[in-house]
């Protein structure tokens, strides 16, 4: 099958070699042109080059989603009715993704292509999105709604990362950088962060304004195995915010009604109200 298409792109080749003159030759000739001449001749170009565009696109989307794809990372299109879910999840499952935003039919970033073996077993998932389109239920570009002031027309390769549903954080490569850079950035970007909170504002921001939130509340410092098994926990459960709440400095008003256990941290789990959430 290589050997087939390589074949069909020497013929293709071969083809625009004469046909590239043919194409230079209508120049000289238009100034010859009748007004309704001008018009017609015109017009059946512009369909001629429509179609061999369009030709050549489709196909090369082919190429890329195929190398993509042999290269473990999910191609993603705001315009194909099938990516919506996938799209939607980047953005508000909580999972970790690292996404390069790169048109469909251009080539990803080698460092990025060949990292995403050690990408997926970090447990962050390598994804390759068209963010000059519009998202499919905001109607905005990635750019416009995550990345205001972004020139999508930047040369250097442009990543984010997004995580624990928070907002994404951008990466640009302006020089060689190595796969295990990738993966160490990514790893460190989208660790869950359990924060310490000591009064009521920064409560409101840390846990009561998010949808789930998980309040470890505690009674003198954490021991480092409390405080291990407290971040695995926020690994495992992305879309649950967590933090740690100190009663002797500060109190929550629901500390009362949780089960007693001693000395031990005890666990709240605070929902709101939830909307759908959309790309």
């Amino acid at each position: 099958k290589e050997g087939t298409c390589e074949d069909q792109m020497k013929s293709i080749a071969t083809a625009a070699k004469s046909l590239i003159p043919s194409i230079e030759d209508l120049s000289p000739k238009v100034d010859e042109l009748s007004n309704t001449e001008l018009s017609r001749v015109w017009r059946l170009f512009r369909n001629q080059q429509s179609a061999v565009e369009t030709a050549f696109r489709t196909v090369s989307v082919k190429f890329s989603k195929e190398a993509r794809a042999r290269a473990g990372v999910a191609s993603l299109s705001p315009q194909s009715d099938e990516d919506k879910a996938a799209i939607t999840n980047v953005f508000f499952s909580g999972d970790p993704y690292f996404v390069q935003c790169v048109d469909p039919t251009e080539p990803l970033h080698r460092s990025f292509a060949d990292s995403s073996a050690d990408l997926k077993a970090a447990g962050i998932t390598p994804a390759a999105l068209d963010c000059a389109r519009p998202l499919p239920s905001s109607g905005k570009t990635t750019y416009d709604k995550f990345f205001p002031g972004r020139d999508p027309t930047g040369e250097d390769p442009f990543f984010f990362v997004v995580a624990n549903r928070g907002r994404p954080r951008s990466l640009t490569i302006r020089s060689a950088v190595s796969g295990e850079q990738l993966v160490r950035f990514a790893r460190d970007a989208t660790a869950p962060t359990v924060y310490e909170v000591t009064s009521n504002s920064d409560f409101a921001k840390r846990c009561a304004k998010r949808r789930n939130c998980a309040a470890v509340v505690h009674q003198g410092p954490l021991s480092d195995h409390e405080k291990d098994v407290v971040r695995t926990l926020a690994g495992m459960q992305r879309k649950v915010a967590f933090v740690t709440v100190d009663s002797r400095s500060f109190k929550v008003s629901f500390a009362d009604s949780l089960p007693t256990a001693g000395l031990r941290p005890r666990v709240a789990l605070l929902q709101a109200g939830a909307g759908k959430a959309r790309a």
